[in-house]
């Protein structure tokens, strides 16, 4: 997991999050936040180490989630859910006050 922050108006604010998770010879999953742009990318890797004939299964969606101002102080102090309409998938962001 990795944060990126800037810091503007006397505050770190979070501008960029990615978060990476699976296992291999099973699947990754990769979640890319830009809070700037307000996209959210998260792509699905299906990682096929048995049978390389099948290849490797690679989905993307994105999600556009404006408005967020969260700074580096309460950082984890609450969360919020959404859903990929594609995946059915919860994602969790954890936001400010």
């Amino acid at each position: 997991m990795t944060d990126r922050y800037r810091f503007q108006n006397g505050a770190f604010y979070l501008i960029g999050h990615t978060n990476h998770s699976g296992s291999p010879c099973d699947y990754w999953e990769t979640i890319d936040f830009n809070l700037s742009t307000g996209k959210l990318l998260f792509t699905y890797e299906k990682d096929n180490c048995d049978d390389s004939s099948k290849g490797d299964v690679k989905e993307e969606e994105v999600l556009l989630i404006k408005g967020l101002k969260i700074t580096i102080q309460d950082r984890y102090s609450k969360e919020i859910k959404y859903m990929l309409p594609k995946r059915q998938k919860e994602i969790y962001i954890s936001i400010g006050k």
